[in-house]
């Protein structure tokens, strides 16, 4: 990893740090719902293997 890239991931890890630590956030935040609504069912085969 090169010394650019860990410096970014350092400083972003820094600023969620304040942030966390903070009494009023400094950061934007998303709020992300994942709703399924697909029943997937799956049914085991029997599955002939050569050699047995």
């Amino acid at each position: 990893m090169s010394n650019s890239v860990y410096e970014s991931i350092m400083t972003g890890l820094n600023e969620a740090l304040a942030d966390a630590q903070s009494e009023r956030s400094m950061l934007k935040r998303y709020k992300v719902n994942i709703e399924t609504n697909e029943i997937v069912e799956v049914e085991k085969e029997s599955l002939d293997i050569k050699g047995e």
